[in-house]
């Protein structure tokens, strides 16, 4: 039997909240052999002792000595370079902020690197769907018939987005979201926990949804929307 090579990989992002579970729930070790984590910020210096007290239990991991997950992180500015340099020829982005995930994937595809998509195999594809680089879908959730998810946009669990919709460019959807039919999520787009939002919306690129919301008008972008039925709150700064 013929025994393929791992793929050598890094990751961009380094917080136990997100890659933490990310690298758990896929078990990205059966499949690709980390390198090493990119963190486009500046390492933060902590307090492990006090972070620790914050949180109701002491398993969340931090950067200590340039290491997270068993692993180094550097914080890099030509990324690009050292890339190449190492001979990385793929990549995850799980960097939280969506302007700086869109800026990486964008350098990392116009430089031939592979932006690599993930689906849990417990989520579910309805069909037709255009699932572009970068796509990370969590356990449990379900995409809708002809619904496409554009480049970089992270689904987290238990998320429901029905039929003929369409996710924009690095858009964070949280856990528990529903998204009826015929809607468009706007570029940068963040919509978080338990939000409903009804058939045939748009929300504007770069809009904020907050947790709980029902969604049954159109939302502009840059602005955050919060309530049920939601209403904007107040602008957003870009």
């Amino acid at each position: 039997m013929e025994i393929k090579s791992k793929k050598e990989i890094v990751i961009f992002g380094f917080k136990d909240s997100m890659v933490g579970q990310f690298i758990e729930m896929f078990k990205i070790e059966q499949n690709f052999s980390i390198k090493y984590f990119i963190s486009i910020n500046p390492l933060p210096k902590l307090d492990i002792d006090l972070e620790h007290q914050k949180r109701p239990n002491s398993k969340t991991e931090f950067v200590m000595n340039d290491m997270i997950f068993g692993k180094p992180i550097y914080h890099i500015g030509d990324f690009i370079s050292k890339l190449k340099k190492d001979k990385i020829k793929h990549a995850f982005v799980l960097e939280e902020n969506s302007k700086v995930r869109l800026k990486i994937i964008e350098l990392l595809l116009d430089s031939k690197i592979e932006v690599l998509s993930l689906i849990h195999e417990t989520s579910y594809l309805g069909g037709q769907n255009l699932i572009e680089a970068g796509t990370i879908i969590f356990p449990m959730c379900f995409v809708g018939y002809k619904t496409d998810i554009k480049m970089g946009s992270i689904i987290e669990q238990n998320s429901s987005i029905g039929h003929h919709n369409v996710i924009g460019k690095c858009c964070n959807i949280n856990p528990n979201v529903t998204i009826n039919g015929f809607t468009l999520i706007g570029n940068l787009s963040t919509i978080h926990s338990s939000t409903t939002i009804i058939n045939r919306i748009k929300i504007g690129e770069k809009c904020i949804i907050g947790t709980g919301s029902l969604v049954v008008k159109d939302c502009i972008g840059q602005s955050f929307y919060l309530g049920s039925p939601a209403r904007k709150i107040n602008d957003i700064s870009d």
